[in-house]
Formats: structure tokens, sequence, C-alpha cells
């Protein structure tokens, strides 16, 4: 085999600072190239003494280059202002600095290209030298031989020529073993690490539970358009293949067309809620009481009387149970009824007490609620007859029916049958986002409980399986639940409970104030940040990922990829959406690509933008009237 190979040295550097360039460390930009390389380094360490008085030297003349100027009365170059100010900081840094990344050295860097033919050998050193830019001189010396000698261990320098003078810390934090390694080797491929250098990210969602017995709540942070489907589909897609069940939760309905993925067609179910029968998201049978299986007096061999233990827990659990749904029935009445109205301190009264009375077990109803309202004969009679009207009348709109339930019935059959179940709300009117709800519609204000005790409504469908087995769970605009009080406590309740019943949640949600908020950053495992606009959002974010903001990465999060960019004559091409992943496990944060090239089909699924020309080619009666 003969090859053509070029021995280039690193000449003078002009490094942009981190992380506020958005670069990557310098000689870790060498992973970019589409190309293999080698690199051979000679470092020498220098003693404090030795590199101190090295910069007072420079120091010196400096300032004699200085004097010179003003002797002849002209201003010195800014260049030699800006020389003194850096060696007083070095010097300084020298001198004070005790933890040992203050050492000065010294460095010889080689970069080894090799090609087939001398003109293919000329490309990549002309793209090696515009990866660089201006912000480093990549030269190409003489005695090429000699040079490719210190590829050689043991073997000296060829030259002296091209020493770079760099703190410890510039060195350690370029070299590639330095880089964060994120995720796991046993896991489904999610894509490949971006950030620093070019690695397979390989994560499984149930080894936290199953290994470090931590939480299986993952939040997914994103802006409109960032990818946050993307990912959570493709993590539902993987892991499916394992043969792990998932039900996912979507109000906009786009997930349901992952049940239409050849691979995936024969095991999924895609539900519309609303069409379902009255009474499917009545929130009495949307929390599920404990099961007593589930509390083994094994579990709690520690305790002085285990059996005792076990049913103390059971017993704490079922209250816990009866107060969630008391909880969701008041906020789900409250929903139901005008702003002005909801809002009274007389409403939140009468309600409260008619919740309190009624059935808190898994037959009660919503019904019942207003059946109390009519019976109250205190002082606040008349008040709780108009609020039990205006229940009656919003029980009869067809968002209302899903909620009062004309016959009790059992629709749980729905999930055993299919490894996927896709919860669709096509057709709910959300409000826009901080829009006050004064100025929300009927429709708007009916459709902000559909979507929380549909969420309920999935939860409930996870906890109808064994306790040990692998489940998922995914919840699609997870910042409206943050709306009401019981709505955080079904994410409170999930990733306290996620480690337990061996759930893995993927919470979904543009903000990430919205999990700050709701109380369960504690519980997160594993964070993925797209793409995250506005200072606030990304503050939120930095401190989800246990970055302190005000760093200069706030930058970094605002130039993540978008779903799409805009290309020529208007038309829209597809680009690879990329994320921070943050693991709390083992502390590693790294920015990732998450690409589906190689899948089509699943990629058109998840495509969640509109597309009119694909939905003509789609609809063969909009085709045939075009």
């Amino acid at each position: 085999m003969t090859r053509c190979v070029s021995v280039l040295a690193l000449g003078r550097l002009d490094l942009p600072d981190l992380p506020q360039s958005g670069h990557a460390p310098w000689l870790q930009r060498l992973d970019r190239l589409p190309f293999p390389y080698e690199v051979s380094a000679t470092v020498r360490v220098r003693e404090s003494a030795e590199a101190s008085a090295e910069i007072l030297r420079q120091l010196d003349a400096v300032s004699a280059q200085v004097t010179h100027h003003d002797e002849h009365g002209l201003h010195p170059p800014v260049q030699l202002d800006r020389q003194r100010e850096e060696g007083r900081d070095i010097e300084d840094e020298i001198r004070s600095g005790s933890d040992g990344l203050t050492t000065r050295t010294e460095a010889w860097v080689r970069i080894a290209v090799s090609a087939t033919t001398p003109e293919a050998l000329r490309d990549r050193i002309a793209l090696v030298q515009r990866l660089y830019g201006q912000h480093a001189t990549i030269e190409h010396p003489r005695a090429q031989y000699h040079l490719a000698r210190e590829f050689v261990p043991g073997e000296p320098l060829a030259t002296t020529a091209y020493r770079r003078r760099l703190p410890v810390r510039t060195l350690g934090g370029s070299l590639p073993a330095v880089s964060a390694s994120i995720g796991d080797r046993t896991g489904p491929n999610l894509g490949y690490t971006s950030g620093t250098s070019r690695r397979p990210v390989m994560w499984h969602p149930w080894h936290s539970q199953e290994v470090r017995e931590g939480s299986g709540l993952t939040a997914i942070l994103g802006t409109l358009g960032s990818g946050k489907s993307v990912l959570g589909g493709t993590i539902v897609y993987h892991t499916l293949r394992m043969g792990v069940p998932w039900i996912v939760m979507d109000p906009s309905g786009p997930l349901t067309r992952l049940c239409t993925v050849p691979e995936l067609r024969p095991y999924s179910k895609a539900i519309d809620l609303l069409g379902a029968e009255p009474g499917t998201l009545n929130p009495y049978r949307l929390v599920p009481d404990p099961r007593s299986e589930h509390y083994p007096a094994e579990a709690y061999a520690g305790e002085e009387d285990p059996h005792r233990a076990a049913r103390d827990a059971y017993e704490r659990d079922m209250h816990a149970a009866r107060g969630h749904r008391r909880t969701l029935a008041l906020d789900v009445m409250l929903a139901l009824l005008r702003p002005e109205i909801a809002t009274t301190p007389q409403t939140h009264l009468v309600l409260s007490r008619a919740v309190q009375m009624a059935d808190q077990s898994q037959k009660g109803s919503p019904r019942e609620i207003i059946a109390r309202l009519r019976a109250m004969q205190d002082s606040h009679h008349d008040h709780a007859r108009d609020l039990a009207g205006l229940l009656e009348d919003a029980a009869q709109l067809p968002q209302g029916q899903l909620i009062f339930p004309a016959v009790d019935g059992d629709d749980g059959h729905l999930m055993r049958q299919w490894r996927l179940v896709v919860l669709s709300l096509r057709g709910l009117a959300l409000p826009s986002a901080g829009s006050p709800p004064a100025e929300w519609s009927e429709e708007e204000r009916l459709s902000v409980p559909m979507l929380y005790l549909a969420s309920w409504y999935a939860q409930r469908e996870i906890y109808a399986r064994d306790l040990g087995s692998r489940k998922g769970l995914l919840l699609d605009e997870a910042h409206e639940l943050q709306r009401v009080s019981s709505g955080r406590s079904l994410l409170r309740k999930t990733g306290r409970d996620s480690r337990k019943h061996s759930l893995r949640c993927l919470m979904l949600t543009q903000d990430g104030e919205d999990v700050l908020s709701a109380g369960v950053a504690n519980w997160l495992d594993t964070l993925f940040v797209g793409r995250t606009v506005g200072a606030d959002a990304q503050a939120a974010a930095l401190r989800l990922l246990g970055v302190e903001p005000g760093a200069g990465y706030e930058q970094m999060l605002g130039t993540l990829s978008s779903s799409a960019s805009a290309g020529t004559g208007g038309v829209r091409e597809q680009v690879p959406r990329e994320f921070v992943m943050g693991d709390r496990g083992s502390g590693a944060i790294e920015r990732i690509t998450v690409s589906l090239s190689h899948r089509p089909a699943l990629l058109a699924a998840l495509d969640t933008t509109g597309n009119p020309r694909a939905a003509a080619a789609a609809n063969p009666w909009t085709a045939a009237t075009r």
C-alpha cells in the first residue's frame, strides 16, 4: 500500500474565548474532519520560577518599547498595552496560584494527513487550514521525513520551531480524551456527539431505575420546531422494538402517525379521546387505587414489623389516591366555569364542600358533585344551585360528556391489547401560551381540563401493568399541566413512582421554568435541551443542566439547530436536530445530534411541520380537486 503523507505544524494561535465563541476546543476541532488523521504532541511542563522569569523579561521588553515611544512624543501602539496587561495577569496567576492549574507548558504539535494521490493530499491540507481559519496558523514545514519520525515514540524533536507556550488548562481542555462521554453502552443509539468529538450516543431508558436505583423522569425542552417530538418519537420507536409498551399522550395529534410506521403498525393503536364514550375522562376513575400485591413485606425487611410497615405504606397511598381524586375533581369543576365565577372565594368554598361530601372512591362521579350542590341548605344555597346549573349545562357539551359519565364502564382493555397506544385530543383548541384566562374562548376554556384529564388517563393505563415490568409514558405539551394543581400533582407522582414501577416518563415542554415550578427538578434523571430562545428560558435550562447562567452558554442554546431551514426556492430542507444532553447519574453534559436520515419512514412520521404538498399528495380527493 502506498500513501502520500504530509506533516503539518501548529503555528501561531489566537484562540477565542469559550464558551462565548461557540467553537470546540482547538485540538478537538480535528474530529470534524471527514478523513482520518494523526496527532503527535511533545509537551514540556515548565517550572513556575522559569515561566515567571520569562514573563518578567517580556514585560521589561514591553516597558522599554513604551518608554521609547514616550521619549519621542509618540503614543505607544494599543497592542503594547494589551500585551503588558496580559503579561501582568499571567505573572500574577503564576505567583498566586496554588492548585496546579496555573502551570505553564511548552508544546510542539504535529498533524499527519494522508491521501492516495498528491492532489487529494493538497485538498485535505487546505481543508485542515480552513477548519481553523484565523484562530490558528497551520504550517507546512520542510524536512518532512524528520518531522514524521516524531510520531515514533522516543524520537527527539526534529526542530524546536513552532513552539507554543500554553497554560495547562488550554492544553488539557483540548485533548479528545477529556471530552464528555454521554449515555451508556447498552441502550439504543440516539445519534452522535457533536460538541467536541464525534462518538455514538447510546442511552438505555431503564438503566437508571434498574441499576442506579434512580428516577425515570426525563425532560425534553425546546422552543417550537426544536425537535422535541422527533427525539421523543425516536426513543419510543427504539424501545418499542425492544418489546417495551408505551402510551403516548398527544394533544395535537401528529404523533398518531407513529402508528402508521410499517414495523410498528401491527402492534399500535391510535385512540381519539374526543370521540370516546361519555365518562371516559371521569376524574374519579383516572386515579387508580394502589394494589396490595405491590406492597410485599419483603420490601420492608429492615423494619421492626415488616407486615405492619407494608400495611401502613399501603394505607398511606390509599389516602393519597383519595386526595388526588378530590384535587382533580375540584380543578376540573372550576375549569368548567368562567374565570370571573371560578375565581371568587364563595365559588371555591362551595365547590370544595361539595367535592368533600361526594364519594371519593373510584366509583365516584362528577354528577354526585352537582347533586351535592343542589342539596346544600346553608347560607350559600342560592350560589350552590347556580353553580349546579352551570355545571349541568357544561355536561351537555361534547367535551363535558367525556367528564360526566352516563353509565360507568371499563375501557382499560384498550391498553392491554396494544404495545403502543397514542391518545389523541386532535381538534382541541388550547389557548395561546401566556394569554390570561379571561381572554379564553369557550372552546379554549373547556380544552384545558381535557388536556390534564387525558394525562391522568394515560398514567392510569400505565399503573394497570405489572409493577416490575418496563413501561413508558410520553406527555406532550406538558407545560399546559402546570396551570392547575392536579397537573403538577400528576408530574410529581410520576417522578416519585417511576423507579418503583420501572417507568420512563418523557416530559415534553417548551420552557425549563415549567419543570422548576412543577417541583420535579430533583427527580430528573436525564435532560435534553433543544434550541431555546429568551433569556429566562435559557437561564432555566442551564440551571436544570447544573450550569451557572451568565457564563456565556446562553448563546449556544439559541444556536442549536431548528427543525428545518429554508432552502432554494423557499423549499424546506430537513436538518438533524441538536440537543444538549445532561445525564444526572454520571454528571456528563454534551451536545448531541439526532439524525433520522437512515430511517426516512420514521422521519416522515415524526415531522410535525405543516406541508401542504405532502398533505395533498396523501389525500387523493385534494389531489383530484387540484
